[in-house]
């Protein structure tokens, strides 16, 4: 798709049911009962990510065949990039495809949630380039917009965290400054919500016993809250001027020495060329931002 664009158009008939079907596909899960037992030959197939454990211990929660995970993300990945490529032709799978998209947000597996979430805002911008006088598209950009704001303060993933400000970014990336201006509150609330350290994921323990792959995972999550921020302020230029200002104090902080150097972060709070988008002065943002500097 990447290679042939608009050409694997010939294609999409025999390709997006397969896509359909694995985005709904749950063959591979299976709710456990509590007390069944775990040998049992109707687990069969079923047990590449399941722990072995005792035969007549009880059973909580599921059997997930890890491969179904792997193809569902992978689904989504591939909707994403023909959302991107195939052009018109893709319309009518695009809605096709849509729903069973914007359900793997709420997935619960984690790469699914984070593919879904930055394939949902890929949909909006091929809607709105493509389909634009659909009624559906206003309603459309409302679910994914919503859902994205959602995912990015209360999912418990620091993964998914990212993977939905990556999305809010594409989002304001594909689609106009007009469709987008009634989503600037809401999405600046998200951003802000993590860059003082709020969000959800950020506010539980870590379970991991690798500190550094932990403090990898925060600085993962800041690094693109910071390009979600510079992209929802591209995207409307001065007219950002006045939100932009909420968020000196919590770059200013962000720019002590004592935080983590964050090469990202130090871009967002670069006084580059682009400030003039902003209206803020290079002079007032380096004095700012001094002590990191």
């Amino acid at each position: 798709a990447e290679i042939l664009e608009e050409g694997i158009s010939e294609a999409l008939p025999a390709l997006v049911p397969k896509i359909y079907h694995t985005l709904h596909n749950e063959d591979g899960i299976l709710e456990l009962d509590r007390h069944v037992n775990t040998t049992s030959t109707q687990f069969a197939g079923l047990n590449d990510s399941s722990d072995e454990e005792d035969d007549d211990q009880a059973v909580r929660g599921m059997t997930v065949k890890t491969s179904l995970t792997d193809e569902k993300a992978s689904a989504a990945h591939l909707a994403g990039v023909l959302s991107k490529k195939a052009g018109p032709s893709f319309i009518q799978h695009g809605w096709q495809l849509f729903e069973p998209i914007l359900h793997g947000c709420s997935y619960f597996h984690d790469e699914v949630r984070g593919q879904s979430a930055k394939t949902a805002a890929l949909f909006c911008g091929f809607f709105t380039q493509h389909d634009a006088a659909n009624p559906k598209v206003q309603q459309v950009l409302g679910e994914v917009a919503g859902r994205l704001f959602e995912m990015t303060t209360t999912d418990d993933s620091k993964e998914v965290c990212s993977d939905s400000l990556t999305a809010v970014g594409t989002l304001f990336e594909v689609v106009s400054p007009a469709l987008m201006a009634s989503y600037v509150e809401g999405a600046s609330q998200a951003i802000m919500t993590v860059l003082t350290e709020k969000a959800v994921c950020q506010t539980l323990a870590d379970d991991e016993d690798d500190d550094e792959e932990s403090e990898d995972h925060d600085g993962q999550v800041m690094d693109t809250a910071a390009e979600a921020f510079e992209q929802v302020a591209k995207c409307f230029g001065s007219g950002f001027a006045q939100t932009f200002a909420t968020f000196l104090p919590v770059f200013t902080k962000m720019a002590k020495p004592s935080k983590a150097d964050n090469s990202r972060v130090r871009k967002a709070c670069e006084p580059t060329d682009s400030l003039k988008l902003y209206s803020v002065s290079h002079n007032a943002w380096f004095c700012t931002t001094n002590p990191f500097f």
